[in-house]
This record gives C-alpha cells, sequence and structure tokens, in this order.
C-alpha cells in the first residue's frame, strides 16, 4: 500500500478559539496542530473525489501515482464522517460555519492553497483547550508554541489521552511540527497514521 506525501502549507496564525467567559483559552496542542489534522483530512477528501476526477496527477498532489490504492477496506473513511470531524476544530460548530465550510470545499481541491483557505477557522476545538489565566504574564508553566506538558485539573482525562494520541500521530507524519512553529511541513501519511488520527478525532469529536 503506498504511503500519502504532501507538503502541508501551514504560515504561522493566531488560532480560532471558543468563547470561555473572559478568560483565555489554551490550546493543548498548538493552533498549528489542529490546523495540520484539518489539512491533512481535506487531503483525504480530495483523494475520495479523486475515485471520479478527470486525468488527476496523483503523483504530484500525493506523491504516488497509485495514491488510490490508500482508500482501502481498513481505512473506514466516507466524505460525511471527514467533513463532521473537520467541522468538530471548529470553535463553534454552526450552520453558518458549516456552510462556509462546504462552500470553501467547492473549489479545486487539487490546489493546497484552496485547502489551507477551507482549514483556517478549524484551529480551536471545544474539546481541545481549557479556559486559564494569560500564558505570558500569569502563567509560569505557559508552553508558548509547543504542545501542553501537564494536564491541568479540571480538564478530563479522556479528552487528554486522544489529544496527546493525535498530537503523536501528526509529528510521526511531519517530524519538524514538534519544534518548528511555522511551516510549510512535508507531510507523510501512513495507513496506519491515517487510521490513528480518525479514530482519536472521532473520539474527540464525541466530547464536543
Amino acid at each position: 500500500m503506498p504511503n500519502l506525501q504532501f507538503q502541508c502549507t501551514y504560515k504561522s496564525r493566531e488560532g480560532h478559539a471558543p468563547n470561555v467567559n473572559g478568560w483565555t483559552y489554551h490550546h493543548i496542542l498548538p493552533v498549528r496542530y489542529y490546523w495540520s489534522a484539518a489539512f491533512i483530512l481535506v487531503k483525504l477528501l480530495r483523494l475520495n473525489q479523486c475515485r471520479t476526477a478527470a486525468n488527476p496527477d496523483l503523483k504530484i498532489e500525493f506523491g504516488d501515482k497509485n495514491a488510490l490504492d490508500f482508500l482501502n477496506d481498513e481505512l473506514d473513511i466516507s466524505n460525511k464522517d471527514i467533513k463532521s470531524i473537520c467541522m468538530s476544530l471548529h470553535q463553534n460548530p454552526n450552520m453558518g460555519a458549516e456552510q462556509q465550510f462546504n462552500l470553501a470545499l467547492s473549489g479545486d481541491l487539487s490546489s493546497n492553497e484552496v485547502i489551507a483557505t477551507a482549514v483556517a477557522p478549524l484551529t480551536g476545538p471545544r474539546y481541545g483547550g481549557f479556559a486559564g489565566m494569560k500564558g505570558s504574564d500569569q502563567r509560569s508553566d505557559d508552553p508558548g508554541s509547543r504542545v501542553e506538558k501537564k494536564k491541568p485539573y479540571s480538564f478530563n482525562q479522556n479528552q487528554w489521552t486522544h489529544l496527546q494520541e493525535v498530537g503523536k500521530a501528526l509529528e510521526r507524519c511531519m517530524s519538524k511540527i514538534a519544534t518548528t512553529s511555522n511551516g510549510p511541513y512535508l507531510c507523510r501519511v501512513t495507513a496506519s497514521d491515517a487510521r490513528a488520527l480518525l479514530h482519536h478525532l472521532r473520539s474527540l469529536r464525541a466530547c464536543s
């Protein structure tokens, strides 16, 4: 089975975040992790699309001319499922957000720029952070642009575990994402990593 390879075109940005009643929203995983997870998911949507697309250049888009073989019975995905997981990465996944996402997806998904536009707001899931004091001024243990190292006392253990696994899956796909706050990142996705990412994001979606 082929692996997928492409550039994940993240550029440093402020993340969207849920309202936390005047507190600061702290991302357990940095903004770039949530953004990159959504980018990979939309690339899977594009790969699904390539089954019926006219002469897609799979070598350029996915690094392997046999990339469609990546989609088999062991990788349980559907467009509806992936879109739902993506929307769970939105800070407020309401009808308007879903309509904007679907509108962005109606563009040419062979273009990484179009995908980047679609996933731009998907950086602040409700399950992906916690309310707290301002980081740089009031926290002695603020991780800055790194992953949170310690689970906040009030944070759900199940969510914490799944978020750590999402982070590990992304770091296997993109070795530089842990230490480099600005992309693009060379992304290599194995079927095992895709299954892990989907499983843990589905579990987190159920928490939102």
